[in-house]
């Protein structure tokens, strides 16, 4: 439990568990989380699990049942967003996967991060600011019937952040190995 900054109480959950798609199904942990929605999702998938086969059933779970979505590009693959039901935002710079990962690339990222705001943080396997993204994806609204309301024509972005002057530090100085207690 925590308070919200309007004073109220809120419950945070956190699970672990197994979320490839023979998990989910033997589990209750996605009809449980289905109480819940619509939520705000944020993602940060380990090895690019979502952009996997066998990792359809949460990643389609995510999408119908979240509000908004934060992830990186590890998370839901950007084709998997259906244009008439989301707006998205993008915020740093894809440079791609890491190494391990290059069949993981994602050429639509990358357009659609030609736009980016920029982000003066890291995260996921980027960490590095200036190498780091995030994706925030809103859903749109929708009538009673499940149809999405029609976009309105011109929705920019939220304003970019002020910027920050950048200030140099001295690098950190690097222990010698070993530990603490034998260290003279």
């Amino acid at each position: 439990l925590f308070a919200a900054s309007d004073g109220q109480e809120r419950t945070l959950y956190y699970f672990s568990t197994d979320l490839s798609n023979s998990g989910v199904r033997s589990a209750g942990f996605l009809k449980f989380c289905g109480t819940l929605a619509p939520g705000n999702s944020l993602i940060k998938s380990a090895s690019y699990l979502l952009h996997s086969g066998n990792f359809t059933t949460v990643r389609d779970f995510l999408l119908a049942n979240s509000a908004t979505i934060i992830q990186d590009d590890s998370g839901i693959p950007l084709g998997s967003y259906d244009p008439k039901k989301w707006r998205l935002f993008p915020f740093g710079r894809y440079a791609g996967p890491i190494a391990e990962f290059p069949a993981r690339y994602q050429p639509q990222y990358a357009e659609l991060f030609r736009r980016s705001q920029s982000m003066d943080f890291g995260i996921g396997y980027r960490w590095r600011s200036h190498e780091s993204n995030l994706l925030l994806a809103v859903k749109l609204p929708s009538d009673d019937s499940g149809h999405v309301a029609a976009a309105p024509s011109a929705v920019s972005p939220p304003p970019p952040a002020p910027r920050r002057p950048r200030r140099l530090r001295p690098p950190e100085s690097i222990p010698p190995r070993g530990f603490p207690w034998f260290w003279r």
